[in-house]
Order: C-alpha cells, then sequence, then structure tokens
C-alpha cells in the first residue's frame, strides 16, 4: 500500500555502493527506517542531497507492516530552508537539535502532536526572528513536555529548587541534583513560553542551563548519552 507522508530526516547512512538508509519521523507512522536503492548513483540526480538531515519532505511510501526496512516510491522537498545552510550558528542549533532527536524519539506508531511540535521547531528555527540565543533551552523544554516528563508542578517564591532527578519544584534538595535560583526560574518561565523569548543576559549562564537539560534527559530518556553539539554551541552562541 503506498501512502503519502510528511517526514522529517534524522539521520542518514550510506549503505552498499550506491544507497543510503535513512530514518525518518513521519506524520503517519512515527519513526520509519528507508532503504534508497541508488540515492548515491551518478544517475540519481542528487537524490541522496534530498535525505540530508533535518529536511523536511513530501514522500509516497510503501508501508509493509513487520518490515525492518521500508521503501520510499517518490520524494520531494516540502520546504526549503531560506536561513539554516547559510547560518553557522541556526546549523548548529540544528545539529543539537538532530542529535538529540536520534536519541529520543523511539516509537514506531503515529504521533501527530510529537510531529507538529517538531515540524514548528525546525521551521521556527529557520526564521530570520528567531530568538537564537535561548533556542536550544526552550526546545529541550518543550520537547520534554512533549515526551511527557516536563515538571510535576509549578515554580514558586517557596518551591524554587528544581529536583532534576524528580522532576519537581521543591524547597529543599537532598541531593546535588537540582538547580537553584536563578536557574530554577528560568527553567520554568521558558517553559510556558510558546515561542523562544530570551530571558537570560549571559552566555555563561545559558550554557549552565544547557548543561542541567542534558543531565535531566539522563535521568528521563532510557540510555540517553553524553552529547557532543553542546561544545560548539558554546562556541557560536552569543
Amino acid at each position: 500500500m503506498i501512502t503519502s507522508t510528511l517526514g522529517i530526516v534524522l539521520h542518514s547512512i550510506k549503505y552498499g555502493e550506491t544507497s543510503l538508509i535513512v530514518k525518518i519521523y513521519t506524520s503517519s507512522f512515527g519513526l520509519v527506517s528507508y532503504i534508497v536503492n541508488g540515492a548515491r548513483s551518478a544517475k540519481s540526480k542528487n537524490k541522496a542531497s534530498l535525505f540530508q538531515a533535518g529536511n523536511i519532505l513530501e514522500l509516497q511510501v510503501y508501508n509493509r507492516p513487520g518490515k525492518n526496512l521500508q521503501h520510499i516510491k517518490e520524494q520531494r522537498l516540502h520546504k526549503m530552508y531560506m536561513h539554516i545552510q547559510g547560518s553557522m550558528v541556526k546549523t548548529s542549533i540544528c545539529m543539537y537539535m538532530l542529535e538529540v532527536l536520534n536519541q529520543c524519539i523511539k516509537e514506531h506508531e503515529q504521533n501527530e502532536n510529537m510531529f507538529d511540535f517538531l515540524l514548528q521547531s525546525f521551521l521556527r528555527l529557520d526564521a530570520t526572528d528567531t530568538d537564537e540565543a535561548v533556542f536550544p533551552i526552550w526546545f529541550m523544554l518543550s520537547l520534554a513536555r512533549e515526551l511527557g516528563f516536563e515538571a510535576g508542578n509549578v515554580y514558586d517564591a517557596k518551591n524554587n529548587i528544581f529536583d532534576l532527578q524528580e522532576g519537581l519544584y521543591t524547597a529543599q534538595s537532598m541531593h546535588a541534583h537540582a538547580i537553584h535560583e536563578p536557574y530554577s526560574k528560568y527553567w520554568f518561565e521558558i517553559s510556558q513560553q510558546e515561542k523562544p523569548e530570551n530571558i537570560i543576559a549571559a552566555k555563561i549562564e545559558r550554557i549552565h542551563m544547557l548543561d542541567s537539560l542534558e543531565k535531566y534527559f539522563q535521568f528521563h530518556v532510557e540510555k540517553f548519552k553524553p552529547l557532543q553539539t553542546p561544545k560548539i554551541l558554546r562556541e557560536v552562541l552569543s
């Protein structure tokens, strides 16, 4: 059966002499691995470039239940990015998002809310008016909500310590896995934003927030490994 679906390319690897195996998060089936035969051949007309990680594609796909690798009948770009490829900052943030998603997205079933969130996140990153300095923090906090492990209560004057392990704002923490003022307040306020708005003036504070978010994901996502891309973000984010 052939189905039309949108998909966000999360990862691709070379396979054989001319093919690719591509991991795509689709609007219809969730996470799917596709084999794209001949994508790297001389006659492919740059087909391989369509499957660059982060691209949003319109796909005609075969869906055969029980198969580990599916096939794509037709593919084309849904929307060409206007700014991500030309901006070192946006490219670095995109790489960060993809590294996180490749560890977090595991479901092989349709999740329209998750797909819409990811689609709008990549499009928002491409927008010229994106507040890039806080975007990675906003994305991680929003993704935690979509994955189901957002904070279990709200920040207030009494409960102003955020326990990373428990996912709760508390009056005191019995271990070192917690963030205090002003970071706990940043955490709460950014988690409430519909779009990223920078409320953190100092770069060193934004870096601390990213480090805390990585630790938070390690507590709440099974087998979440240390990230490599934050090293780049530390250099490019003002």
